[in-house]
């Protein structure tokens, strides 16, 4: 397939990335891909800005823009070169150094959700009043937020420098085709597995954004599969909430005095994550029902016929591609 026109559309609600590049001679899909990278480094630089006022927000947004940007250089894998892997890799590294900030961040608004009596509800409480103690210090989360903008730049960077001028339909679809398998893989996983929720929830919100990118190139049909994906994805976020719950009120220290019986909590949080766990997968069981070689042969052919073209016998059969780790 040829590369599209570049598309002037503004980015679906679902799809966060910003708009395409317009100008420094790129066109078709380098200058969605430029686009959407520059876009999410000024997303990442204004969350980073927040950091003295609302520090919240600030290691939110952050975390949201290293997602997109690993998002955007998997779907262009194909044409990259091997040390642009390196620098991927520094984006995953720069979420996972914000993690224990942002789970305790949301753990007690979470917490305040869970259905618990009265003995259970002044434990859990306790437990919200321990986590200023085990924070990580202002500077630290200052520091890594820097470090979390570098690292998204950097790639930016790197992206700008190696994209080809053309790139064609069929490396995306392969991208998104990668992200796919690996999100149907670990949907399976996640019945018995703590982190294949996890890397389900993690694939499938990078999932969301790669449909968004190509969803602005398209139309309605390619928006007909990219929008169940990503409501999928926010679905899954307050359910993973519920194990950093449970994996919070595991790990709490006990004062030796005064323990504090955190049973109760504990059981409410993997209770509900189950049953939210049976229901999801169940719910989502259409979703992943193709393969990842029907699955983008069928959205090659969503995207062709937005575009006004007709799609080839062979469409969407992009070879054997390797799952994502992480």
């Amino acid at each position: 397939m040829s590369a599209p026109p570049s598309p002037t559309g503004a980015y679906p609600e679902h799809d966060k990335l910003g708009p395409l590049a317009t100008g420094g001679g790129d066109s078709g899909w380098r200058a969605a891909l430029l686009g959407s990278a520059r876009a999410t480094i000024a997303d990442g630089r204004a969350a980073a800005a927040q950091i003295a006022t609302a520090p919240v927000e600030a290691v939110h947004g952050v975390r949201k823009a290293l997602r997109r940007m690993r998002a955007i250089a998997e779907l262009a894998a194909d044409v990259l070169p091997d040390g642009i892997e390196d620098l991927v890799d520094s984006v995953r590294t720069a979420r996972r150094d914000l993690a224990r900030a942002r789970d305790l961040d949301v753990a007690p608004a979470a917490i305040a959700e869970l259905p618990l009596g009265e003995a259970d509800r002044a434990a859990a409480n306790a437990l919200v009043a321990g986590f200023k103690a085990v924070a990580p210090p202002a500077a630290e989360v200052a520091a890594a937020v820097a470090r979390a903008v570098t690292a998204l730049a950097a790639v930016g960077d790197a992206l700008d420098a190696s994209l080809p001028a053309e790139i064609a339909d069929d490396v995306l679809l392969a991208g998104v085709r990668r992200t796919y398998r690996t999100a149907r893989r670990e949907r399976r996983r996640a019945r018995d597995s703590r982190r294949g929720l996890h890397r389900w929830r993690r694939r499938s919100k990078e999932l969301s954004y790669q449909l968004g990118l190509l969803t602005a190139a398209g139309g309605a049909r390619t928006a007909a599969i990219a929008t169940p994906i990503a409501t999928l994805a926010d679905d899954l976020g307050p359910i993973v909430d519920l194990l950093v719950i449970r994996d919070l009120a595991r790990a709490h220290v006990q004062p030796a005095e005064a323990p504090i019986d955190l049973d109760g909590v504990r059981a409410a949080a993997g209770g509900l994550s189950k049953d939210a766990v049976a229901a999801t997968r169940k719910a989502s069981r259409e979703l992943f029902a193709d393969g990842s070689r029907r699955f983008a042969r069928r959205l090659g052919k969503a995207l062709a016929k937005d575009r006004g073209g007709e799609a080839t016998a062979d469409d969407g059969d992009h070879g054997d591609v390797a799952d994502i780790v992480d």
